[in-house]
């Protein structure tokens, strides 16, 4: 599950955390992987668990903090082709990597900032 930490008692050493399915679970240090010093409004992966205590509370567990690391990637193609028109073989080309793009965009944790736009050299 992925969500968002919401709010933070840096005192009593425990939160709770807003999946993206809107609904909140509560969690405490112990339930960290990796534990940095400000979490507020830091976005994480975790597991769910059935509180003991009452069996009706949802406890966020093994949570992992996601890195904000970015791959910047800057392509372009230069198309040489005997037809009048090659911005079609660009465009066709575009739609492909869209495509593409938005399979990636599946993947849990993994967000795409694409721009993609087909012009003409003169």
């Amino acid at each position: 599950m992925l969500g968002t930490i919401s709010r933070y008692n840096y005192e009593k050493m425990y939160g709770f955390i807003l999946g993206d399915n809107s609904q909140e679970y509560f969690f405490a240090n112990a339930d960290f992987k990796n534990h940095p010093k400000k979490i507020k409004g830091k976005r994480v992966r975790f597991n769910i668990e059935v509180s003991e205590q009452n069996g009706k509370h949802l406890r966020a567990t093994n949570i992992v903090i996601l890195s904000n690391d970015a791959i910047t990637m800057a392509v372009t193609l230069n198309i040489e082709s005997a037809d009048p028109y090659p911005q079609e073989i660009g465009r066709t080309l575009k739609n492909t990597l869209e495509q593409e793009i938005e399979k990636l965009n599946c993947i849990e944790g993994v967000t795409i900032n694409s721009t993609l736009s087909v012009g003409r050299s003169l």
